[in-house]
């Protein structure tokens, strides 16, 4: 059990975008596509679109090789290419029909949406949101959300948020991505939802904004506070100002 635990933080890391291990070839948690795969046309399939090799990738599918194939830990070519941050190799398995809603993971918990929303770079959540990939994929924990996950990436909230992502979207205690942003003071994030029908526990989103501490640990720096005063003058336009007292309750979902 432990072993299989540090295992899926090993496989997570990897995934989410911390720095890869391994030499001249391609690895994830520590292991190549030949290790994923086998000694199989998927394991050459997914090495060449890690490598942005779009030709390569096309003989292999014409010859057989399954653009949907799965090896250990579910993993697929489509998220062997997103580890490796190459846009082209995911382009060319989605145009060959790889399914951009195949979660990989030993229990399947990692979505390849979820995965990129995290991203520093838009580029790979642009792809796959362009092939259907589901902009409200859900995940079972903190980041609960793709919208969660990209919670202090605006240009990422906006892609999520254009191919049909719930802003309002929550945890089962009713604590949303805004809330998250706010406490963050990402500013133009909360700007962003607000604009695009953010209206989840506005008294309470007034009343952290008004706080001027970013998640409760120092004093908000000056140069943000003109976009905090922003941010609470369209809170106010919209007839919300920041209760007295004790911070309010969350309402669940």
């Amino acid at each position: 059990m432990v072993k299989q635990a540090r295992r899926t933080l090993l496989l997570f890391a990897a995934l989410a975008g911390l720095p890869l291990a391994g030499g001249c070839e391609m690895r994830v948690a520590g292991e190549t596509a030949h290790e994923y795969f086998g000694p199989t046309p998927e394991a050459e399939l997914a090495r060449a679109a890690a490598e942005g090799k779009v030709a390569d990738v096309k003989r292999l599918v014409k010859a057989g090789a399954k653009v949907n194939a799965t090896g250990r830990e579910s993993m697929t070519p489509l998220v062997w290419a997103i580890t490796a941050r190459n846009p082209q190799g995911m382009r060319a398995l989605l145009e060959l029909g790889a399914n951009p809603n195949q979660p990989v993971g030993p229990e399947k918990e990692f979505h390849p949406v979820w995965l990129t929303a995290g991203q520093e770079q838009p580029d790979q959540l642009a792809v796959l949101l362009e092939f259907k990939g589901d902009p409200n994929a859900p995940h079972k924990g903190a980041d609960y959300a793709p919208l969660m996950r990209a919670k202090t990436k605006l240009a990422n909230v906006r892609l999520l948020v254009q191919a049909g992502a719930d802003i309002n979207v929550a945890n089962s205690l009713g604590a949303a991505m805004v809330q998250s942003a706010a406490n963050l003071a990402q500013y133009d994030i909360v700007m962003y939802a607000l604009q695009h029908g953010y209206k989840r526990n506005l008294p309470l989103l007034a009343w952290e904004l008004n706080d001027r501490r970013p998640d409760g640990r120092a004093p908000l720096p000056p140069e943000l506070e003109p976009k905090r005063l922003q941010v609470l003058e369209m809170l106010r336009q919209m007839g919300v100002t920041p209760p007295p007292g004790k911070a309010p309750a969350l309402q669940p979902n």
